[in-house]
């Protein structure tokens, strides 16, 4: 898999996935590594003692994040108490457990408003990976659509809504750090490729930091909402890849929000 394209190896794990059999006891130890199941495992041995001295993982964060949306919750607890020794994996648990709460339950989340805390919730929703860099897309955008960059690192985001009625396009990061990073190019890029692919007006554009209701109070997002407009929306309908010298052009009428909320997530410490 080292020698293939990413598309190839993206294409692999998918048939690994669709063909092997419940992950859950491999992950818990209780059943060995066979077929299409081991293509999605990765085993370490451990130096010390103990009843099963390896480690067992899943091979990337895509797998964890498809498998998650096919699976849903359980999956995430058994990949959390199989990776617990491994701090690293923490991230990924958080982000395992928002994509499997949203496709198979109601994700409430919760968010202050005027320092007061308010409880909210996205719907159930099939979730589609896609690829950030192809156009057209190839999403249909003709309902309520979740999707996520197929790649871990191919965007800034964990997550898109796009609502084409309501004209609501909506970035997702889901982070346990109390301080993030932002880079505008991958939101632009996207953003651009929507609207010259037939998203004709968008008159929201929103950016949600997902973290741990622990920490919904300590968090600061890397950015004002003010800052979000100027370097997304005012380049986003440039002819080509939008840079920072192309600040005339806007989304007509578009408002920007950043927002930071909390969810609660049994896996998230």
């Amino acid at each position: 898999m080292f020698d293939a394209t990413t598309e190839d190896a993206i294409e692999t794990l998918d048939t690994a996935i669709d063909e092997a059999p419940k992950i859950e006891p491999y992950l818990r130890h209780v059943a060995g590594d066979s077929g299409a199941a081991n293509s999605l495992l990765a085993r370490y041995e451990l130096p010390y003692e103990i009843p099963y001295n390896y480690d067992v993982r899943l091979v990337s964060d895509y797998v964890v994040r498809k498998l998650a949306t096919l699976m849903g919750p359980r999956l995430v607890r058994d990949f959390k108490r199989a990776c617990n020794a491994n701090p690293s994996t923490r991230g990924f648990n958080l982000e395992a457990w928002f994509f499997a709460e949203l496709s198979h339950n109601d994700l409430a989340w919760s968010v202050y408003v005027e320092s007061k805390l308010q409880q909210r919730q996205w719907g159930r929703s099939t979730i589609v990976f896609f690829d950030p860099d192809k156009y057209p897309i190839g999403v249909s955008l003709d309902g309520p659509t979740w999707m996520a960059p197929a790649k871990w690192n191919q965007g800034g985001y964990d997550a898109v809504f796009i609502d084409k009625a309501e004209q609501l396009v909506r970035f997702v990061q889901v982070t346990r750090a109390e301080h993030h990073t932002f880079d505008p190019i991958y939101f632009v890029m996207l953003l651009n490729r929507l609207v010259a692919g037939g998203l004709n007006q968008v008159a929201v554009v929103e950016l949600c930091f997902v973290v741990p209701m622990d920490r919904l109070k300590a968090f600061r997002p890397p950015l004002s909402q003010e800052d979000f407009e100027k370097t997304v929306e005012q380049v986003a309908c440039s002819e080509s890849r939008a840079t920072w010298s192309s600040p005339e052009h806007t989304l007509k009428n578009c408002s920007a929000k950043v927002m930071v909320i909390g969810v609660k997530c049994e896996i998230s410490n």
